[in-house]
């Protein structure tokens, strides 16, 4: 019977152990995300391939692939780490700056929200009826822009282009995270929708950003 109990004992632990999706932009092609060592490089696969857990995201820059980063289940996702990290509690956001990006070519200009903006795409979208919501914590934003045509919105809906660095449906709690050079031509810079209650922004700075 001991024996019985100690294996559940290591099943559970390993099952704890395999929680975490682990994302790398320094790691090699062809990684799995469930390690350090075997980690994605892309945010993107991680996003594709984790429903529900911890997302673990070392020091680096990443873009979206598509239009924009989209989140559409309850994690939480966690950057900072220097990608040997056992604990997340031994992660250190301000010296391993783990950056989501709006900016493609990788060309804009320092100070300057206008040159060279017209490759940069909104960072992250939260999709509705995430019902446990989502917690993003330990990121700098940059680059994330979105450029409003309002002449071809009869709709009246152009509030649901706003959120550059992110637009969120669901409740989000957004903890120790930096905004810089986001360009918002309408609305906010995070766009937290009325279906969003409980949501939050905790610790962060925002600093150089317009919107």
């Amino acid at each position: 019977m001991k024996q019985f109990y100690l294996l559940l004992s290591v099943l559970f632990m390993s099952a704890g152990l395999s929680a975490q999706t682990f994302v790398n932009s320094a790691a090699a092609d062809g990684g799995d995300g469930t390690s350090w060592a075997t980690a994605y490089n892309s945010f993107d696969d991680a996003l594709a391939n984790t429903a529900s857990g911890e997302i673990w995201v070392a020091a680096g820059t990443y873009i979206p692939a598509g239009d924009r980063f989209e989140i559409g289940t309850s994690l939480t996702i966690l950057g900072g780490f220097a990608g040997d990290e056992p604990s997340a509690d031994d992660r250190d956001p301000l010296m391993n700056f783990t950056t989501f990006s709006g900016d493609v070519n990788g060309d804009d200009v320092a100070g300057d929200l206008d040159s060279n903006r017209m490759d940069n795409k909104r960072i992250m979208y939260i999709d509705s009826l995430i019902a446990d919501g989502v917690v993003i914590d330990g990121f700098v934003f940059s680059g994330g822009t979105t450029l409003i045509d309002t002449s071809s919105d009869a709709s009246g809906a152009i509030a649901d282009f706003s959120g550059a660095a992110i637009q969120s449906f669901s409740p989000v709690i957004v903890e120790n995270c930096a905004f810089f050079a986001n360009f918002s031509d309408f609305g906010p810079l995070v766009l937290l929708d009325p279906g969003t209650a409980g949501s939050r922004v905790n610790t962060c700075e925002f600093a150089g950003n317009f919107g």
